[in-house]
């Protein structure tokens, strides 16, 4: 037990090493430029007043310049005043590591082209789009000239205010193709990631307590340490959808080259310290300092090699006494004058060996008889393995690689192990998804947001899917 974890201290410290060695190279990635756009607009004089676009742009502001954001904010603009706004955003981008936009209020499409709308707009028809908005491209555009990652949170698809006036001067049988509800997926080229706050051609619902459903969900996750933003946008998908009874459904376009953390994990200095402390400490035997270290650092890299070298310390105790007790028993001999085959020896019992007995009468299983029930509980959880059959390949890895994204759950091991089948036995339902709604498509058995086709085929929406893991329900 002591030599194995020897072995997986050894690994486990070049991993630490490695990733200490990471941060440091990375940490001014989190310091390099950060610039934000957050605009609401909801006081409108000629179209249906909103009543949360301003508080969800003012929180989404707070949070983003909690994270270093430099943050450019509007709040109730006109269509001059957006320009401004815009033209001093793309100013602040030359050499952005991150660039953020996000827009609360009113927006059309029209002809698959997406329009944010001003507070004094008054639109009756296509010519006064050119001049009484301001096309979404527009600012996408200037993201995507100078910023290396993009992302953009649209909570504005709301029904088209003008909708009756732009049909009037199109004309019925134009207005049918040109004028849908809600936005239009816009097709960035760059590393970008485009959140709506519902799926492409439905509309969102403004909220009846301070938020929108959106805006609430994104700010209970966007300050959480450690998520890439693709992981914070399907928990937000996941909220909404709770919240709207899936009325309001979520989508992305994620088209990020690389990973985008808007809080770091841990603080490097605070690793490096219980490094440092770990290193000092890692050669006692003593009992308590090692569970005082895991008391006291409960989420650390180092936690795991102190609960490993504790479990190799206690059963070592376990054997030691079991074999004290031994020794220390007197064992009855037989009488002289009987048979020793009509006899027999009583043998004492071993005190404090508990753990040893029980542990003698587990099974020991071989690699592929838990490669097999590994399997069995993936292909029970929707994870399909390839099969029930012990061999574990590359369809089977892949399951287990999605039950770990979708779960939510840090990846134990991406092999069949004994402490991967008990952590999977305690998953009650399924996992993974076989079927998508409509706008969607099935990759490494999650549902994401497709891009918009001339043709698409519909699809059965499916059925929501949910699951228990530690006494907590998620739905996918």
């Amino acid at each position: 037990m002591m030599h194995v974890f020897l072995m997986k201290s050894c690994v486990m410290l070049k991993v630490i090493l490695s990733f200490l060695v990471i941060c440091t190279c990375a940490a001014a990635s989190f310091a390099e430029g950060r610039v934000a756009l957050v605009m609401g607009n909801g006081a409108y004089t000629k179209a249906l007043p909103l009543v949360n676009p301003k508080n969800d742009a003012l929180a989404i502001a707070d949070s983003l310049r909690k994270l270093g954001f430099d943050v450019h904010q509007g709040l109730d603009l006109d269509r001059r005043e957006m320009v401004d706004v815009v033209r001093s955003f793309s100013s602040a981008l030359e050499g952005a590591d991150v660039a953020i936009f996000f827009y609360a209020g009113h927006a059309i499409q029209v002809d698959g082209r997406n329009f944010l709308i001003p507070v004094d707009a008054e639109v009756q028809s296509e010519t006064d789009l050119d001049f009484e908005t301001i096309e979404l491209g527009l600012v996408l555009r200037q993201i995507e000239r100078d910023a290396r990652n993009a992302i953009v949170l649209l909570d504005a698809c709301r029904d088209n205010p003008f909708r009756r006036a732009l049909a009037r001067s199109m004309g019925a049988t134009r207005s049918a193709g040109a004028l849908s509800r809600g936005l239009a997926t816009y097709d960035m080229i760059g590393s970008s990631l485009v959140g709506y706050a519902t799926d492409p051609g439905e509309t969102a619902d403004d909220g009846v307590d301070g938020h929108s459903p959106f805006t609430r969900a994104l700010l209970a996750h966007i300050e959480e340490p450690g998520l890439d933003i693709s992981l914070v946008l399907r928990r937000v998908r996941n909220d909404v959808l709770k919240a709207t009874q899936n009325r309001q459904r979520p989508s992305v376009v994620d088209k990020l080259r690389e990973t985008v953390v808007l809080v770091p994990d841990a603080p490097q200095d605070d690793l490096m310290a219980v490094a440092r402390e770990w290193s000092q400490m890692g050669d006692t035997d003593d009992v308590r300092l090692i569970e005082a270290f895991i008391e006291r650092f409960p989420d650390n890299p180092f936690t795991e090699l102190a609960q490993s070298k504790l479990a190799a310390l206690q059963s070592q105790k376990v054997q030691s006494n079991l074999v004290t007790s031994l020794q220390r028993q007197p064992i009855a001999l037989p009488e002289p004058d009987v048979a020793l085959q009509e006899k027999e020896v009583a043998l004492p019992e071993p005190e404090n060996d508990d753990l040893e007995v029980e542990a003698a009468k587990e099974p020991v299983l071989s690699k592929r008889e838990i490669a097999r029930a590994v399997q069995s509980e993936l292909d029970r959880l929707g994870c399909d393995p390839g099969g029930i059959d012990g061999l574990w390949g590359k369809k089977s890895t892949r399951a287990l690689d999605a039950f770990f994204k979708l779960a939510d759950i840090a990846p134990l091991d991406r092999s069949p192990s004994m402490q991967v089948l008990e952590l999977l036995k305690q998953t009650s339902d399924p996992v993974c998804q076989t079927k998508c709604s409509e706008g969607e498509t099935l990759r490494d058995f999650a549902c994401v947001a497709a891009e918009m086709a001339p043709s698409v085929e519909p699809k059965t929406p499916a059925r929501q899917s949910c699951f228990t893991f530690n006494g907590v329900t998620r739905c996918n």
